[in-house]
C-alpha cells in the first residue's frame, strides 16, 4: 500500500491562525483556548497519521479532505 507523509506544513500554518480567532481584548480566553486548539490539532495529527500507516493515499486524502472542512 502506497504511504502518504502528513501534512505537517499545513498542520503548522493552521495553528498559527489559532490565535486570530480567539478575541483579542480577552487576553484569558487566549491563554485558555490556544493551548486546548493545539492540543486539539494534535490529537487530528495523531489521527491521521495512524490513519495513513493502515490505509491507502486515497482514504487518506479524502479523510483530510473531511477533516479540514469540519475544522
Amino acid at each position: 500500500m502506497p504511504r502518504c507523509r502528513p501534512p505537517i506544513y499545513t498542520m503548522v500554518y493552521a495553528s498559527m491562525y489559532v490565535p486570530v480567532y480567539t478575541p483579542i481584548y480577552a487576553p484569558v480566553q487566549v491563554l485558555v483556548y490556544t493551548p486546548v486548539y493545539a492540543l486539539v490539532y494534535a490529537m487530528v495529527y495523531a489521527l491521521v497519521y495512524t490513519m495513513v500507516s493502515t490505509f491507502s493515499c486515497s482514504v487518506y486524502t479524502l479523510l483530510y479532505v473531511v477533516l479540514y472542512t469540519l475544522v
